[in-house]
């Protein structure tokens, strides 16, 4: 029986809406449209993953979130970039100069980067997952979606945690910790920290590593200050540094013509995930026969609060830069033949908005915001001890205004009007050019990358976004809702290209219509939550990058997303928690009727929980399981054989801890073993088309004992 049909068990004490003893779901409250709402009041599908979730299962990358955040898709490429859909939709990692169409946010920060995705998530409040577009309130890019990352702040008492975990079927360990610091009455601290140390979960036969070896470390500094009655600051500060070495792309499948086989015997045609051996490697002296990236970043923000009568007035001042070296062997065998690329970014932002008192019958958000960016890399595609084939530097500016506003007009006591509109006006410069460096002794490579001479580039789009949704509510536990949204993702330049001429690299702007109603029911008195959602997306000229048999395809074209979604929790005893999502998607290129890359058709979860005390000892233990499902995806258009396999994951944790504030866990990920393939493409070197197919090793199953100090 498929996942599709367990996901539905939770429903069934729903239904029945039985007597609940005054037991209460903890009502769930976000920040991600600027102001407090509860998630059972907004008019738009939210997932939220709480600091509890996210500590159980330790979830400490974003793309961790997508076995408990049904359709939400992560795919990490061998260039340890990710493409996120959501509703299947979302744009691919190739090019590094394309922003995506789900936007991130951390404490304001705006997250348009690759890398920004991913940053250590740990000592956080939530995470807040919003579905479909959300550009009227958000802004530019977040025309399917947005993640909203709210770190936690300091408390008014000392105290905090420190957590360790050793994980023994691939061998790893971390910690984390976080600490509160009063410093007087109105002022106070939160230090936090992470580190890890993963030594990987495949084996590279060239190197004799294990890969892939993951060092994180990173620390914050969360500082509050109540400066009056009236004004409160707020800053935040974060070091992330993140090594990778080694991926686990290789060759699957066949062999046409022979060509690998003969360059290197260890290949066995057919092989499929299971049997994945690992081909990358052999690099000149002084590289490790492994892939290579090293990412270091630092960003912060403060935010301002300042009550002006009944009113709010708000400052966010934010900013990052983030550093990334990358070194990737691209034959995927024994020939010396590897990128090697630097890249550098930097974001600085404003933003001012108003806000009116949320109880009055006409409530309302207006604001101004500012947001500039630069993007240089250098991208080298290199053969041999020094031999350079090509190399094309990027240099990319951007500067972003916008004027926003959203008002909400209670027309009844049971229905609410609301409308969003965003003005944003773009100006985005590039420099490009693409050259074999003299000496190099190495012809440029003309199936992918050709000389062209330093060319310059621009954009300057303005466009205006927004939305407009109606709800009713018919009593305080059901509200029932429609909406409408166009979002916009703006066009730009590709920085990995091997034409420029007539602008041949240029996308336009991409630009979302969703139609979406649904409904929030509170059950059982207050102990249950059922959540349905139905949409429809049309995306014009989504903005596409893929390799098509050995070539880099820059391009803009239409697409479709349409499906429906079922959140339940229910609090079925006082010890007792059962939970579960499905999401069914359908969407396709509206030219071809091809099914969009990385969507899966049906993607959900069953989630429990049960814990209790040990009467008289200050002892309790806990327990829970979560089982996730996902269906096949297509990696590359129309090719079936290059799919991301379909993938059932069980995750296990049984606990104990004690009232002095320690505790101590079991957790098993995977715990079945599933060995599948993630994502996939053909390899740019051959492009012999359907046959040789690249495949990234999903993580096995992995056992972590976990110890935690609470004071």
């Amino acid at each position: 029986m498929k996942l599709r049909f367990l996901v539905l068990l939770p429903l069934l004490p729903l239904a029945a809406n039985a007597q609940t003893g005054g037991r209460v779901l903890e009502e769930i409250v976000v920040t991600a449209q600027k102001r407090e709402q509860r998630v059972q009041d907004m008019p738009t599908t939210v997932t939220v993953v709480s600091s509890v979730e996210m500590d159980k299962f330790q979830i400490t990358e974003l793309e961790d979130l997508d076995a408990i955040v049904p359709g939400l898709v992560f795919n990490r490429t061998p260039g340890d970039n990710v493409a996120i859909t959501i509703r299947g939709i979302g744009t691919f990692s190739g090019q590094q100069s394309f922003e995506q169409s789900v936007i991130s946010y951390i404490d304001g920060i705006y997250g348009g980067f690759q890398k920004d995705y991913s940053i250590a998530l740990y000592d956080l409040e939530r995470v807040e997952v919003l579905k479909g577009t959300q550009s009227g309130i958000l802004g530019k890019n977040a025309s399917v979606g947005a993640l909203n990352v709210i770190t936690r702040k300091p408390g008014s008492e000392l105290g905090g945690y420190v957590t360790a975990h050793y994980e023994s079927e691939n061998p790893g360990w971390g910690t984390e910790g976080a600490v509160d610091l009063p410093l007087s009455d109105n002022f106070r601290v939160r230090v936090a920290g992470l580190y890890r140390d993963d030594d990987g979960y495949a084996h590279n036969p060239i190197s004799g590593r294990k890969i892939p070896q993951k060092e994180i470390y990173s620390g914050r500094i969360n500082a509050v200050w109540d400066v009056n009655d009236k004004i409160t600051a707020t800053l935040m500060a974060q070091y992330d540094n993140r090594d990778l070495l080694g991926n686990t792309q290789s060759i699957v499948g066949d062999d046409p013509g022979g060509v690998v086989s003969a360059a290197d015997p260890r290949f066995v045609p057919g092989q499929g995930a299971k049997e994945l051996v690992i081909f990358s490697g052999n690099l000149p002296a002084g590289i490790p026969d492994d892939a290579i990236d090293e990412t270091e970043s630092f960003r912060s923000s403060l935010t301002i609060d300042a009550g002006i009568g009944e009113h709010t007035l708000t400052s966010v001042t934010a900013g990052s830069s983030t550093d990334n070296v990358f070194t990737v062997d691209f034959d995927f065998f024994t020939a010396q033949q590897y990128f090697d690329q630097t890249g550098d970014f930097s974001e600085l932002s404003q933003e001012l908005r108003l806000a009116s008192p949320s109880d009055q019958r006409f409530s309302y958000i207006a604001g101004l915001a500012y947001l500039h960016t630069e993007w240089d890399r250098v991208f080298d595609t290199v053969h041999g001890e020094g031999g350079f084939w090509t190399r094309i530097p990027f240099e990319q500016d951007v500067d972003t205004f916008s004027i926003f506003g959203k008002g909400d007009y209670n027309l009844t006591e049971n229905v609410t009007v609301s409308a969003s509109v965003r003005w944003v006006n773009e100006q985005k410069d590039v420099i490009i050019e693409s050259f074999a460096p003299p000496g190099s002794g190495f012809i440029p490579w003309p199936v992918v990358f050709t000389p062209f001479p330093r060319t310059e580039q621009s954009r300057s789009p303005d466009f205006v976004d927004g939305g407009i949704s109606v709800q009713y509510s018919p009593s305080d536990d059901a509200m029932i809702y429609a909406s409408f949204n166009k979002g916009t993702k703006t066009g730009g330049f590709a920085d990995i290209t091997g034409n420029v001429v007539d602008n041949a690299n240029e996308v336009d702007d991409e630009i979302a219509y969703n139609w979406e109603v649904g409904t929030k029911l509170t059950l059982a008195d207050g102990a249950a939550n059922l959540n349905l959602a139905a949409w429809y997306m049309e995306i014009d000229d989504f903005q596409e990058a893929i390799v098509i048999a050995g070539t880099f395809v820059t391009r803009n074209i239409d697409l479709e997303s349409r499906g429906v979604e079922v959140q339940a929790t229910w609090l079925a005893t006082e010890y007792l928690v059962f939970g579960g999502t499905l999401t069914y998607v359908d969407s396709e290129d509206v030219d071809t009727g091809l099914t969009t890359l990385r969507s899966p058709e049906w993607n959900g979860n069953v989630r429990i929980d049960y814990g209790r005390p040990i009467q008289g000892t200050g002892y309790s233990w806990n327990a829970a399981a979560q089982v996730f499902y996902r269906d096949e995806y297509f990696n590359t258009p129309g090719v079936t054989f290059n799919m991301g396999d379909s993938r059932s994951v069980l995750d296990l944790r049984l606990g104990i801890e004690h009232e002095s504030g320690w505790s101590v866990a079991l957790l098993g990920k995977n715990v079945t073993d599933e060995v599948d393939c993630g994502h996939g493409s053909f390899s740019a070197l051959f492009g012999q088309g359907p046959g040789l197919q690249l495949c990234t090793l999903e993580v096995p199953r992995t056992i972590a004992l976990e110890g935690r100090y609470n004071f």
